[in-house]
């Protein structure tokens, strides 16, 4: 875990730091970011972040400390930005709430330090407080696209598309853990890709410990009010978070290809990126990353090495087959690991788009009866039409009536079939579920910017 926003030069601990930092560790935060508000903070920031291997910093002046600002203290900013560690420009912004320094000032400083961050090409952390509207005009007139944070984030999700089309992450705090938080149902809607941990400690403690002083190890209680808004494993929050700080940090982020990952208690199989079909709305291309995993392949792996990979399958719900492009391409190879994984009693799921027939000019589904309890098949349209427009299939105009026909054979040969669809705006949901269930299959909808 990584805790992106912490204040731990701050008084509260004075007497025990090193105790913080130690249950921190225990409970598992692998790092932290302590955040400067003016320049003696950011001193202290920079020393933290040379005196402890797990602690970075990010240096500047908060909003409630604008009227500090002048040039000398910009010149430091500039100089502790050069230092070791030192990650961002942070934390600043407009504070409309309390107004500890006069608005006009904030207004000038704020834009005086995003100049700064893009001067020395460092990514910000945003502080902002019923200034929502102000702090997004001065982003969007001072740059195009930015990279960084947009802390202690409590917006709906409309205000969240707005903050994560500029190009920031967003800082999930204690506040996703309180009842009747609005945040924990913005987050179930939020692609995973969007957010980062924070604690904002001292200030901003989780439950059961709302009211008392915060500390990194209680990141452990946000990530639970993660996963259970996002419908996820604790263990996917973590993963997912921490390379998507890396990401909004401008850290350099592992890119080994997974020939399998586990997402809750389903193992998926990576089988191929190649795919007959470039559906609008696929990330694919853009960027091959489901939850933390990087899913871009080199080459097509062998059924050696996806049956290493997979290891011991008895402990997993189901294993699927699936990744970023379209298993059935890879037919033999299917059919030899789904063998394979019979013996050992696993319950087996494969996604596919129900064109295969076509790629190999036979009817394929005798040949994966018996091999899989489940196949979900892309359906996404309604008609000939609107496959063709939406899914933009190498096939054109044969494609959807083999789909329609992959179903039909699917159901009659007794395999469980479900049609999935994407909530995307060009597809007609009730339409789709309604030629499903004409097909004798399931329906299920999905969310289109919310991949595994």
């Amino acid at each position: 875990m990584i805790d992106s926003h912490c204040h731990l030069n701050d008084s509260a601990y004075n007497e025990d730091l090193e105790a913080v930092l130690s249950r921190a560790i225990e409970a598992g935060v692998s790092g932290m970011v302590n955040v400067g508000f003016d320049l003696p903070s950011s001193q202290e920031t920079a020393e933290f972040a040379a005196k402890y291997p797990f602690i970075y910093g990010v240096v500047g002046v908060h909003p409630h400390d604008a009227k500090t600002y002048n040039a000398d203290v910009e010149t430091g900013i500039e100089r502790l930005l050069e230092e070791p560690g030192i990650l961002g420009v942070g934390e600043i912004g407009l504070d409309f709430y309390r107004d500890l320094s006069p608005r006009a000032i904030q207004l000038d400083v704020f834009r005086k330090q995003i100049a700064l961050s893009q001067r020395k090409n460092k990514p910000i952390i945003i502080h902002c407080r019923d200034a929502f509207d102000e702090v997004i005009a001065i982003l969007e007139a001072e740059g195009e696209a930015y990279t960084g944070i947009f802390h202690a984030f409590s917006g709906d999700v409309e205000m969240a598309k707005q903050v994560l089309a500029l190009g920031f992450h967003i800082g999930v705090g204690g506040v996703v853990t309180f009842k009747n938080s609005r945040l924990s149902r913005t987050v179930a809607e939020l692609p995973p890709r969007a957010i980062v941990l924070e604690t904002d400690c001292p200030y901003l403690a989780p439950h059961p410990f709302r009211g008392k002083r915060n500390e990194p190890a209680y990141l452990a209680y946000i990530v639970r009010a993660i996963a259970n808004a996002q419908g996820v494993s604790d263990e996917d929050v973590v993963r997912t978070t921490t390379m998507n700080f890396s990401r909004a940090m401008g850290m350099e982020v592992r890119r080994e290809p997974a020939i399998v990952y586990k997402i809750r208690n389903s193992l998926y199989i990576n089988m191929t990126n190649k795919c007959t079909n470039r559906c609008i709305f696929c990330p694919r291309e853009e960027d091959p990353v489901v939850r933390g995993y990087y899913l871009g392949l080199e080459r097509d792996p062998e059924s050696s090495e996806i049956l290493e990979a997979v290891g011991d399958p008895t402990g997993y719900d189901e294993v699927v087959f699936c990744g970023f492009g379209e298993p059935l391409l890879r037919l033999a190879q299917v059919k030899e690991v789904a063998e394979e994984l019979r013996k050992k009693g696993t319950r087996i799921r494969l996604n596919t788009n129900g064109l295969a027939s076509l790629v190999w000019e036979r009817n394929l589904v005798p040949e994966i009866k018996g091999l899989v309890d489940v196949v979900s098949v892309s359906l996404n349209a309604s008609s000939n039409e609107e496959y063709v427009t939406l899914c933009k299939p190498a096939f054109g105009e044969k494609a959807f009536p083999a789909l329609l026909d992959f179903v039909r054979e699917c159901v009659k040969e007794g395999i469980r079939t479900i049609c999935t669809a994407v909530k995307h705006p060009k597809v007609d949901l009730e339409a789709c579920e309604k030629l499903a269930r004409s097909l004798g299959a399931e329906f299920k909808a999905r969310k289109y910017h919310i991949v595994g």
